[in-house]
């Protein structure tokens, strides 16, 4: 090759390598822009937190990007993308689609939510939890509830008596101390928000940061692939979903087009066989994608292309639980108000979880491997559901045996790893628990930003952590819950 020839190819290349680059930092934007709308949406309309203190926790490192409440909808932009999510009354905050080119609704910094609107715009009171008797435990100013009276939880009626406390809340207040310092000098990765400890079917210990108390709903994350797994185990009890039954996948059943029978089962064991990544740090990656940036977040996943078998390898997918999710709304049928009336009735009701909500994508499915909500007396509530095997308050919700499969060792997760939407602590292949201080019998639901509810059956307990951590850090699980349990009575 000649010269001008070289220094044709030399600018080819240099102006396909500006190109990719500007895509790919549009495309971050385009992530990053979506999730700032929201994340702020969901923390206002159906929290009904203030944006302020938004932009502070959820995205203080986000804030580069500018939020504003415009009517029922919150708009993010930043470097000329602009995103916007909209509230829909009981079905929560939905990030409108790219291609939407909707003006802006009007300027309102004030307005409805879905917490005020559930509780008529007065006070909202705590899910159904109960401390020494009151319907709302005293906070003081550094959010640390009283607790350790009898608490209903649904939890077994014969329990011994109360557990000394003091030991317990000493682990407690030392994380939300550690952290304190942390902050004051700089280092901001760890935001806990809610820690409780419940022995026995009652609530130990329950404290809060400052701003945060029993009526707060605050998200999940991943935790709600757990809350996916109880609403597929209700459809398994009424005969409404088989397990092990091809899955009724529209796009699966084209001629030519379908995967290997890949069954309910399948999905819930995270081995469908189905390509996913779930890398975050990839404004491309498919869980970054499908949340952020498709309308229709069942309809992107199944169709991902076959990569294995199904049953043959563990892939962690939250592509598959929304394919789940999609499944439910179908079986329930008559619209998302419909099934979002089924879910509070056959499940939240029962439980007691009065602010619990799983939001909605663009093409109308309940998000159910992310956008869950609850207050954090909700989700440990939830907790205490599965210990007590899918009973609450003497009533069967779950059917038998149902518990035991979503905490058996999925046939694909050869180190023992996960079961059936919950994460393990068993060992297999050889290795050990992942968590080496905590019994094996523990089984986890775990989310984005540093959630985690912790069923320890061996110890009939339950340990839950609420967080807003920062995007690179990674909660010291096997540390927290090790200090409990040696903090808790044999």
């Amino acid at each position: 090759m000649n010269r001008r020839g070289l220094l044709a190819l030399s600018c080819l290349v240099l102006v396909t390598a500006l190109v990719f680059g500007v895509l790919g930092v549009r495309s971050y934007l385009r992530v990053a822009v979506g999730y700032a709308a929201k994340v702020a949406g969901s923390a206002v309309f159906v929290a009904g937190r203030e944006l302020d203190d938004v932009r502070r926790e959820e995205l203080r490192e986000l804030d580069w990007v500018d939020v504003e409440r415009r009517g029922h909808a919150l708009v993010a932009r930043a470097f000329g993308v602009s995103r916007r999510a909209r509230w829909q009354p009981g079905l929560g905050v939905v990030l409108l689609p790219l291609a939407d080119d909707d003006r802006d609704p009007p300027l309102d910094e004030r307005g409805p939510s879905d917490r005020a609107q559930a509780t008529g715009g007065r006070t909202p009171l705590p899910d159904g939890l109960t401390v020494d008797g009151d319907d709302v435990a005293p906070v003081d100013a550094a959010g640390s509830v009283e607790a350790g009276g009898p608490e209903d939880v649904g939890g077994p009626a014969e329990a011994d008596g109360p557990v000394d406390a003091a030991p317990v809340r000493a682990v407690v207040d030392a994380v939300f101390a550690r952290e304190a310092v942390a902050w004051e000098r700089g280092d901001r990765r760890f935001r806990t928000r809610a820690l409780l400890v419940l022995h026995e079917g009652r609530l130990v210990v329950e404290r809060y940061a400052p701003g945060f108390g029993p009526d707060s709903v605050l998200p999940g994350w991943s935790m709600t692939k757990s809350v996916t797994n109880a609403l597929v185990g209700i459809l398994v009890r009424d005969g409404l979903l088989d397990l092990d039954r091809p899955a009724p996948v529209a796009v699966w059943s084209g001629a030519g087009r379908g995967p290997p029978a890949i069954t309910p089962r399948h999905l819930l064991q995270m081995s469908s066989g189905l390509a996913f990544d779930e890398t975050y740090t990839d404004p491309d990656a498919d869980a970054v994608r499908m949340l952020f940036l498709e309308a229709d977040t069942a309809g992107y996943a199944a169709s991902r292309p076959v990569v294995a078998p199904p049953a043959a390898v563990f892939s962690y997918s939250s592509g598959t639980t929304n394919i789940l999710s999609r499944l439910v709304g179908e079986a329930v049928g008559g619209g998302p108000r419909a099934v979002a009336q089924w879910m509070r009735e056959q499940l939240f009701d029962p439980l007691e979880m009065s602010a619990a909500r799983i939001e909605v994508d663009a093409a109308g499915t309940f998000v159910g491997s992310s956008f869950g909500h609850a207050t954090a007396r909700g989700w440990a509530r939830f907790g205490q559901f599965y210990l007590d095997d899918g009973v609450s308050h003497g009533r069967r919700i779950l059917p038998p045996g149902w518990v035991a499969f979503s905490v058996e060792p999925a046939p694909a997760a050869t180190r023992g790893e996960y079961g059936a939407h919950f994460w393990l602590n068993r060992g297999g292949s050889g290795a050990g628990p992942p968590l080496a201080s905590v019994p094996e019998d523990a089984f986890m639901a775990r989310g984005f930003a540093g959630q985690l509810l912790a069923v320890i059956p061996s110890r009939r307990a339950v340990v839950l952590r609420l967080a807003a951590d920062g995007l690179d850090a990674e909660v010291d699980r096997d540390g927290l819950l090790r200090d409990v349990l040696a903090a808790l009575p044999d």
